[in-house]
């Protein structure tokens, strides 16, 4: 054994080490080892089965056959096999659909993993993967080559959110080497995975080709590259704390004030605006998106409502603010028909709910519910309303102007009717001829939950 890597027990009570810490910060109640079979991530799981007795958390094992060589599901019995002997309980599961064309198979078999791997753990647990500091050189690499910026430049993290649970990587200190002497030490079996080996995939020239090439060409390359890791990761928590100093002020913490924009500094702008995007869920967006978004949100003119697609997002500038929403799964079909409804039970469309709060004092006497036909339909266009703070009806048009209502949600909001009579729209005002209030009055109001 080279004396330049650890001894095999100092992996094993660094890991120990590492996970006690974790365990005690995040307060997770479960964890869960990613096993993909090959010899990483057997090791990681053999270091917890060492493990399990004085970590006092129970373990369980993910697999997730991508379905890309013929030997998959070999690999995934060979999965099982491990598990089950230990008595380890495992979660193995298959990915049937086939990667698109036009996406990277390295892409998209990230997403599909993770996406299988959010949706089977439990909430507040933790998820720890085997990748170690030469995934993070090529991670790192792969990201230059791209023309990433200081998060992209940070590489994996070590532990973060995960969808309610976390993300660990107790193995990111160490190099392949060291794994791969405490696997022999060990005596551990292991099933490579034939994709590994396929040059047309960008990770794989970048390990075997291009990580050599500059290993050879520059001699303490792959530690500088490492090195870069580290300082972006400090820049990036100085960017980080930074923009959420400024976030902090914002009275609504989905919508982006674009004055906080024009009078921050330039080179500060996009560092705001993406993690103002990805504290609202919009986790990745690139460089150049980011530019075009920001010219679009600050230079368009007062009653221009620019919109922006990101994937399953829709940006928006409104009113002043920067608005963040998924793109919603409409049915046209619902907006050409009348919808019976009973109030007593929960309405419940794509874009969001619709359901009554009892025990007013204020609204639309109780007893109407059980005399009156009640239906939903959407905006046709029209249409008056007299809502109960207003002297006269006028038309939904100018009342929506009024409340301020983004023009793009206005199609989706519920128009509630009772007996043919519009009686209220979404969570506005209800009807005047209906209402009532007093402290003994019995009413009940409408609440309109958008996902928009």
């Amino acid at each position: 054994m080279k004396a330049i890597y650890p001894l095999v027990s100092v992996l094993k009570k660094s890991v120990k080490a590492y996970l006690m810490a974790v365990l005690r910060e995040t307060k997770a109640r479960q964890i869960y080892v990613a096993l993909s079979g090959g010899m990483d991530s057997v090791s990681l799981f053999s270091v917890m089965l060492s493990l399990r007795i004085e970590l006092k958390t129970p373990i369980s094992v993910i697999h997730v056959d991508h379905n890309l060589h013929e030997r998959s599901q070999k690999i995934a019995d060979f999965c099982t096999d491990l598990a089950t002997k230990n008595n380890i309980k495992i979660i193995s599961k298959r990915i049937s659909k086939k990667c698109p064309k036009e996406v990277s198979v390295e892409d998209w078999a990230r997403e599909q993993r993770y996406f299988l791997m959010k949706n089977v753990i439990e909430t507040g647990s933790l998820l720890i993967t085997a990748h170690h500091a030469d995934d993070q050189q090529e991670t790192v690499l792969a990201r230059i080559l791209s023309g990433a910026g200081p998060h992209g430049l940070r590489g994996m993290e070590k532990l973060r959110n995960f969808h309610g649970s976390f993300l660990s990587r107790p193995f990111l200190d160490f190099r392949k080497e060291d794994i791969k002497n405490y696997a022999n030490v060990n005596k551990l079996n292991w099933m490579d995975d034939p994709t590994n080996d396929d040059l047309k995939l960008e990770r794989n020239r970048i390990r075997k080709v291009i990580v050599p090439f500059l290993s050879n060409e520059f001699p303490g390359f792959s530690n500088r590259l490492l090195a870069l890791s580290k300082i972006q990761d400090s820049v990036v928590r100085v960017i980080d704390q930074t923009t959420d100093n400024l976030l902090s002020d914002l009275k609504n913490k989905d919508q982006l004030n674009i004055s906080l924009l024009i009078e921050s500094p330039s080179d500060l702008r996009t560092f705001i605006l993406k993690r103002f995007l990805y504290k609202n869920g919009l986790k990745k967006i690139r460089q150049t998106k980011l530019l075009e978004i920001l010219r679009q949100v600050i230079t368009a003119g007062e009653e221009s409502n620019p919109l922006i697609l990101v994937d399953d997002w829709e940006i928006r500038r409104f009113q002043g603010q920067v608005l963040l929403r998924k793109k919603p799964n409409i049915i046209s079909e619902v907006f050409e028909c009348d919808l019976s409804w009973n109030p007593k039970n929960i309405l419940r469309l794509p874009w969001g709910e619709l359901k009554i709060q009892t025990g007013k004092t204020a609204g639309i006497s109780n007893t109407l519910l059980t005399n009156c036909n009640f239906t939903v339909s959407f905006r046709k266009g029209g249409e008056r309303f007299h809502p109960h703070d207003r002297g006269h009806s006028t038309s939904v048009k100018k009342l929506f102007q009024e409340w301020k209502c983004p023009p793009w949600e206005r199609s989706k909001i519920p128009f509630i009717y009772m007996n043919d009579k519009l009686i209220s729209i979404g969570n506005y005002p209800v009807d005047k001829s209906l209402y009532i209030s007093g402290p003994k009055r019995e009413a009940f109001r409408f609440v309109w939950n958008k996902k928009l």
